[in-house]
């Protein structure tokens, strides 16, 4: 591969980068090519801009938030790596800018709000946690409407909250507690027991003895399985492929969330052995914090990509009494066969 894609631009050839940026910005009409703006790439490192660059980087970011031309996302990624790093006070109201900034089929709207909000936790760690930043994440995090927004506020409090010796900071730790307790959207309550879980702050099995039904739809036949809520999601995953009488010798995924692609609502724990003992197929599914109507998907046989759709249909309070779990508690429509 050309040595010049992995070519790293000193931060001093930066303002060079900018004023190549304004220029193309500028030029009315123009059919621009942003990926020739050097330095703001995947393949350079991300770095602390200067006090005299980082407001000239803010504003040409701005604009071209409004700007066509191709390249324009990798663009966009690799300049708000640069701001958020630099972690200054000033950036705020830029990273407030850009939580509220919408325009009409965005592809990058997630990951532009998710980069704000890191950057605005990364102000409040390097600043002492006791400032506007803080405060302003912890708003995020309780009130924000965006349950994307409030996600991926947990999840940079959960990367970067954190003391010397590696450990959640008392106020992270109350940050997401409370987030586990109180959000009804299963993401941000997802992500905040995850977090608890693995720094060893479990969260507490809301009903030992209740039991969740799942209806999981194939076509035009559908199974509806109850598990215990002590119960785990490979348990989950095994209950629904013997609902439809299929061999369990394949690779599976889920994706338990619909709305957010990110690795950490991705559950393939045969594809990283490890995650079977300490990653969320382990986890008890009454821990999830999955609320009634909460839909995802799994993905059984990578080979002949049998998607599955399935609802959390219904939590009951307590077992029926002597009745084993998992079970098949409905069944609609013939099975298909598995190889078709």
């Amino acid at each position: 591969m050309d040595d010049e894609l992995f070519q790293r631009v000193p931060t001093a050839n930066l303002p060079t980068s900018l004023a190549l940026l304004r220029q193309m910005l500028d030029a009315p009409g123009a059919k621009r090519d942003f990926s020739r703006v050097p330095g703001f790439t995947v393949f350079d490192r991300p770095r602390k801009l200067p006090d005299a660059v980082l407001p000239v980087a803010e504003s040409l970011l701005t604009r071209v938030l409004d700007a066509s031309g191709s390249g324009k996302l990798a663009l966009e990624e690799g300049m708000l790596r640069h701001i958020a790093l630099t972690a200054s006070p000033t950036s705020l109201p830029f990273f407030e800018h850009l939580l509220d900034y919408t325009r009409p089929r965005d592809q990058f709207a997630v990951k532009r709000r998710a980069w704000a909000v890191a950057g605005i936790a990364l102000i409040a760690t390097r600043t002492g946690g006791s400032n506007t930043a803080a405060r302003r994440i912890e708003a995020l995090l309780r009130e924000h409407p965006d349950k994307r927004v409030r996600t991926a506020a947990i999840d940079a409090v959960g990367r970067l909250w954190r003391t010397q010796k590696g450990a959640l900071t008392a106020g992270a730790l109350k940050l997401l507690e409370h987030v586990s307790r109180e959000d009804r959207a299963f993401e941000p309550c997802f992500a905040a027991r995850g977090w608890l879980a693995a720094m060893g702050h479990a969260a507490e099995v809301p009903s030992e003895g209740g039991v969740y039904a799942f209806k999981a739809t194939f076509g035009r036949a559908s199974r509806t399985v109850e598990l215990l809520a002590t119960h785990t999601l490979v348990d989950l995953v095994s209950a629904v492929v013997s609902a439809f009488s299929w061999d369990h010798d394949h690779l599976w995924a889920l994706a338990l969330s619909t709305e957010l692609d990110q690795d950490d609502f991705q559950v393939s724990p045969e594809g990283d052995p490890w995650s079977v003992d300490d990653g969320p197929a382990a986890m008890p599914i009454g821990m999830l914090g999955m609320p009634v109507g909460h839909r995802f998907r799994l993905l059984y046989d990578f080979g002949d990509h049998n998607l599955f759709d399935i609802e959390l249909v219904d939590i009951r309070p307590s077992p029926t009494p002597r009745a084993k779990y998992p079970r098949v508690a409905a069944s609609v429509g013939k099975a298909p066969d598995q190889y078709r």
